[in-house]
């Protein structure tokens, strides 16, 4: 019985991964994953400090060390540490626990393998399908503390004091933060009342606009799909690209990245859009305030500059490529109406 369940908890999970393989393998190039994003699983896992929920932060190992406060010790390190050694007595205590922890074990290893041996990235929201399994061994391990030394009243109250005290005084804690979606960038397109056949370009996937804006009679472009993946160095070595490492694409692109001259593709794909827009038809470009810091000049000397290089995603440095190449060409054939933000979303309107 107890090997039957077993086999179902791991064959569950592998049917869960393969049913879903196309959203781990699709979209891996716009994120960041090092050794150090291990533990930011692990700190999300049994911490009340939430990282990593849109994308893993860059080098936080080195972050942690480097701003290494009592807040840390409290609120990160002290509860890994006690949920781990208390997990471990449970599984010393009670070898049945084991079949609760193996499948969550294999399924994180797995997932180690994976991201180093290929593309795909280590990302804490989903991950957390291994926790459910990790916190009845927590808590199994909880119930097991010995009583004479009080253990079982210390280690609960203090898990529950961290938990609690963050989640009720931190403004960093999970519930507080803003949401980061596509409403307030969707709010400001909404905003200029947009005629049928007006472009909008978006700097993800073109279907992110769908649940707030009409953009059946919009024409929606996405500077990734659209200009990027379509610029000559990309479209035509699209495969051996693939065939490399994400850090390997960089070293092999970061010429490209800095040249001043625009991709042939980009520019030829903008001018048939320019050349059918007829007057008064408005060109949106939708933006944020990190992607709006780059000037021609500022990229170029982030791209020249290795430290800066280094901590700009694969994806990130295609698609400022393209904006720069697409706004400047909006600001020499077309009527520039406004800059508008919302939050961190910006976006640029332009008028033939």
């Amino acid at each position: 019985m107890r090997l039957q369940y077993l086999e179902y908890c791991v064959c569950l999970r592998c049917f869960y991964i393969s049913s879903n393989y196309a959203n781990y393998t699709n979209q891996i190039n716009g994120y960041y994953c090092d050794w150090s994003s291990l533990f930011v699983v692990i700190q999300d896992w049994f911490s009340p400090v939430l990282e990593g929920l849109l994308n893993n932060p860059v080098h936080y190992i080195s972050y942690l060390i480097h701003n290494f406060t009592f807040t840390i010790i409290f609120f990160i390190i002290l509860p890994v540490i006690v949920s781990i050694a208390v997990t471990g007595y449970a599984l010393k205590k009670d070898k049945d626990a084991l079949l609760l922890i193996i499948p969550s074990v294999l399924f994180f290893i797995a997932e180690i393998i994976a991201f180093k041996t290929t593309n795909f990235k280590i990302l804490p929201r989903y991950v957390s399908l291994a926790l459910p399994n990790l916190l009845l061994v927590l808590g199994l391990g909880l119930s097991m503390l010995p009583k004479d030394k009080k253990l079982n009243i210390i280690i609960p109250a203090l898990l529950i004091v961290i938990n609690l005290s963050y989640l009720c005084f931190s403004q960093n804690a999970a519930f507080s933060l803003p949401r980061n979606g596509f409403r307030a960038v969707a709010e400001l397109i909404n905003s200029q009342n947009l005629n049928d056949g007006d472009f909008v370009v978006v700097w993800n996937r073109k279907e992110v606009l769908d649940k707030y804006v009409q953009t059946d009679r919009l024409m929606i472009l996405s500077l990734l799909k659209d200009f990027a993946y379509r610029s000559e160095r990309i479209l035509g070595h699209e495969e051996e690209l693939n065939k490399l490492s994400l850090d390997k694409r960089k070293e092999i692109l970061r010429t490209y990245f800095a040249e001043v001259i625009p991709p042939r593709n980009n520019i030829a794909l903008m001018s048939f859009i320019l050349r059918k827009m007829k007057p008064g038809q408005r060109f949106v470009i939708t933006s944020s305030r990190y992607f709006d810091e780059f000037s021609p000049e500022v990229f170029a000397a982030a791209v020249n500059n290795d430290e800066k290089y280094a901590l700009i995603s694969y994806n990130d440095l295609l698609t400022i490529k393209a904006l720069i190449v697409v706004k400047e060409m909006c600001a020499r054939n077309l009527n520039f109406k406004g800059r508008y933000e919302n939050g961190d979303s910006v976006i640029f309107v332009f008028e033939k």
